[in-house]
């Protein structure tokens, strides 16, 4: 049968009160497959079978395999916003369970911004089992760009953050603008496609935007005499804009000058405004005496530069002028300006002048001169290996005008808190390890310091030491050791004082011990600033048995000894038993029976003991034989022949060799005939030689 996907197979029938159960791969179904519970839902190709069983479970029914095929679906896809969905593979219909891959390309100022209707999130690529018809949407946002600009006197921020121009976000993003004016300015307005004087400004990025921002400044207006200066455009006066100043005498008073950014001007005259507080100052006067019109001003210099202080003034010339300190006249000091090409820390102190011309004297403000020095370090920081625990200091002694201020720094980071002239660690720990230094700053400079390592260590201990091991001869030995330190120890074993090549960790394992081995045996746990020896322990070995008795056979009468070849560490004690008792007296490692007698025979043991324990000699049997007696088989050779004559016996062991013939012996009958056997010959011994005999006789 077909059906689409997904396919649902409902079973009916069967026996009343029963259970069904059923197959999906043709195979014939049993108790141990699926049970049918509701329509089974099929999303790929299968073969039903199904078992229907009695209530009594005692008679079953099979009905015969049928093949579902489940019909291939499609995949519709569409768009919201400027893109296209590219699939692969790209099929009219799927089969059930095929697997696609979809791409959401966007357009050119547009973005992918997630997957809608059978398939969601923003995965892109992603892939899509079709298991069913689907409906796949890919929604696409447009970008927006950002132009902000700023002339000089701030800066902006979106969102907190410093971005480039243009920046690009995605269609119906608010963003918050904020003008961050500089000091002497101040936050006018936003312009371009949005105008406002909210600061910060919420903007909706529904189209591209194109904003700047202004900021404006006051100028500083200084009037000596009689008389106002007026403004166009009035303040605060935005940044790059163009400015007209009049001076504006008052009754019975004339303009003499300008002074500041309009010195030497025309009155009226036009400035532009590049800077924050520009100074205007003008000049009113109505009689001839000396007048100041622009003051000395106090200043502040480093040590070594060079400083002018000056004046101008307006009036009837001659004019002559002398400058003081402290109200002392300084020699030579007779102009308009006084010049200390380098100063030093002696010239600060109280500045006037005193102008003169025909008509009268007119005295100086006082201008203080400020000599400032920049931080200096006299003595650096230390480097310091120290053990974990301990209190670490590192310092820095400075000099300069206060106020100094400290920062220090680990690696590439401030350190929160760290502004004292001496940094402690109390007590130090082992991430403390690094390099330090530290920034010393006044108003008037910063120096760094020297960088200071810092090495934290933790000494080496033992947490647990080695311990003294008995071991059997031939056996394995393990000598282990826990330890602790940083950096990490490392190892080396002794043994008798000396180091043992190849020994570097912390366990030492030695097999097949012999008697070389044993000794003291310690451990020297170090690492790169501090260093230990464990107490010494001994290896010893157990009594251990190389050259056991295994048991001896003896002639009734004869010397026999049992013997038994054991090592070990400390003295060793024998003592031998016969049939599970205690021999008197035989306490040698060997046993001599001088006269074995047939009691004598048994079973005999020995155990071997030292400090360290014992081991025993299994019983082995010791056999006492009266005598040897042995089986042979000897040629015999039948003489027939005359009592009282002498015959020679002669044998050959190669009858190739005719005069090879050699004597056995010579025979004399004692009958006729007698019998002889050849006993140097034992034909049952290997190896024993083949004889061929002749009898020849004598006269």
């Amino acid at each position: 049968m077909f059906a689409d996907a997904p396919a649902r197979v409902t079973l009916v029938g069967g026996f009343p009160g029963g259970l069904i159960f059923y197959t999906l791969d043709g195979s014939e179904p049993s108790l141990a497959s699926a049970l049918y519970t509701g329509p089974i839902s099929l999303s790929s190709n299968a073969v039903v079978r199904a078992m229907s069983l009695s209530a009594d479970l005692q008679r079953r029914v099979f009905t015969p395999p049928v093949t579902v095929t489940v019909v291939p679906t499609c995949l519709q896809t569409s768009v919201i916003g400027q893109g296209h969905i590219v699939v692969s593979p790209d099929w009219p219909v799927y089969p059930s369970n095929s697997v696609v891959t979809l791409w959401a390309i966007a357009d050119g100022g547009y973005l992918f911004a997630g997957w809608a209707g059978d398939l969601t999130g923003n995965t892109n690529p992603a892939t899509l089992t079709i298991t069913a018809p689907r409906n796949i949407q890919a929604r696409f946002a447009a970008w927006r760009a950002l132009s902000l600009a700023t002339a000089r006197g701030g800066s902006a921020t979106v969102d907190g953050r410093t971005t480039p121009s243009p920046s690009w976000y995605r269609d119906g993003t608010v963003l918050s603008l904020e003008a961050l004016p500089e000091p002497g300015w101040v936050f006018l307005r936003w312009e371009g496609t949005v105008t406002s004087t909210n600061n910060p400004l919420e903007l909706l990025m529904d189209q591209d935007h194109q904003v700047q921002v202004i900021f404006g400044t006051q100028v500083r207006k200084v009037i000596a005499g009689y008389g106002s200066i007026v403004l166009d455009p009035p303040e605060p006066i935005p940044y790059g804009a163009t400015v007209q100043a009049t001076a504006v005498p008052a009754p019975g008073c004339w303009f003499v000058g300008w002074t500041g950014i309009g010195a030497g001007q025309p009155n009226p005259f036009s400035f532009t405004v590049t800077n924050a507080l520009p100074l205007l100052g003008a000049v009113f006067t109505g009689v001839p005496y000396p007048v100041i019109v622009q003051q000395p001003t106090n200043q502040t210099v480093l040590l070594g530069q060079s400083v002018l202080l000056s004046v101008v003034v307006a009036g009837a010339e001659p004019f002559s002028y002398q400058w003081r300190k402290e109200g002392e006249p300084i020699p030579n000091a007779t102009s308009a300006s006084y010049l200390i090409a380098s100063v030093s820390l002696a010239d600060a102190g109280r500045y006037d002048v005193v102008v003169s011309n025909p008509y009268g004297s007119v005295t100086s403000a006082v201008a203080v001169l400020t000599v400032v020095e920049p931080p200096f370090i006299s003595t650096q920081p230390v480097s310091q290996t120290v053990p974990v625990g301990s209190r670490l200091s590192l310092s820095v002694e400075a000099g300069g005008t206060e106020p100094l201020s400290y920062q220090w720094w680990a690696g590439s980071e401030p350190m929160a808190g760290a502004q004292q002239a001496s940094l402690v660690f109390d007590p130090v720990q082992l991430e403390h390890s690094g390099s330090y230094w530290v920034v010393v700053a006044n108003p008037w400079g910063a120096v760094t310091s020297a960088v200071a390592v810092v090495t934290v260590y933790e000494p080496v201990s033992l947490r647990q030491g080695a311990v003294q091991q008995a071991v059997s001869y031939g056996g394995t030995a393990r000598f282990s050791v826990e330890a602790s330190g940083y950096p990490e120890p490392m190892y080396q074993w002794l043994f008798e004082g000396e180091p043992l090549a190849g020994a570097t960790n912390s366990s030492l394992v030695l097999t097949n011990v012999g008697t070389n081995a044993l000794g003291q045996y310690a451990v020297v746990v170090w690492n790169a600033s501090s260093a230990l020896t464990s107490a010494p322990v001994q290896l010893v070995m157990l009594p251990s048995l190389v050259a056991p008795f295994s048991g001896a056979t003896v002639l009734w009468g004869r010397e026999v000894t049992l013997s038994v070849g054991a090592v070990g560490s400390g003295p060793l004690s024998y003592q031998w038993y016969k049939d599970g008792q205690p021999l008197a007296g035989a306490t040698n490692a060997t046993l001599v029976l001088a006269q074995a007698q047939v009691s004598n025979a048994g079973w005999y043991a020995v155990v071997v003991s030292s400090p360290w324990g014992s081991v025993t000699n299994a019983p082995a049997q010791l056999v006492v034989n009266p005598a040897n007696i042995g089986l042979g088989l000897y040629p015999g050779l039948t003489i027939e022949g005359m009592p009282g004559y002498t015959y020679e016996i002669q044998y050959s062991t190669d009858l190739r060799q005719t005069n090879g013939w050699m004597t056995a012996t010579n025979l004399t009958l004692e009958a006729p005939v007698q019998l002889w056997i050849d006993t140097s010959v034992n034909v049952r011994a290997p190896g024993a030689p083949q004889r061929y005999y002749r009898v020849v006789g004598r006269e």
